[in-house]
């Protein structure tokens, strides 16, 4: 677990845009780890609300007949911007509470770079 807050960290610090980050299992909803550099704000109770968001789409799209693989989502509000990130072959998300001011595109390659170390963390999990 603490290499996943040290992974986390340095997502952090990779840019001032970032006010959260956290990993969640989709599934249950349940948060598994956050790094918060705003202490207002707390992700795993809305990693819950999103994990059904997810459940949602993917089911719409298997609807539609496009498959149920979505990697991404992006949610604005007025305040913020939210980027959930799918990590490959795994059940869980990457939740991103980004500022307005953030660079959307940047810190999706920020999140693309460590999603293969999370993903390795997670395995032990």
């Amino acid at each position: 677990m603490s290499k996943l807050m040290s992974i986390l960290e340095q997502i952090a610090k990779e840019s001032d845009d970032i006010l959260g980050v956290g990993i969640f299992d989709y599934e249950t909803g349940v948060s598994v780890i956050e790094k918060n550099t705003d202490p207002k704000i707390n992700l795993s109770i809305p990693s819950a609300y999103f994990s059904e968001l997810i459940k949602h789409t993917k089911s719409g799209y298997k609807e539609l007949g496009m498959g149920e693989d979505v990697k991404e989502y992006v949610v604005v509000v007025n305040s913020c911007y939210i980027l959930i990130k799918s990590i490959k072959e795994t059940k869980y998300h990457i939740l991103c509470n980004i500022s307005l001011n953030g660079n959307q595109s940047f810190i999706k390659e920020v999140l693309k770079k460590y999603e293969d170390p999370i993903g390795k963390e997670l395995e032990a999990f």
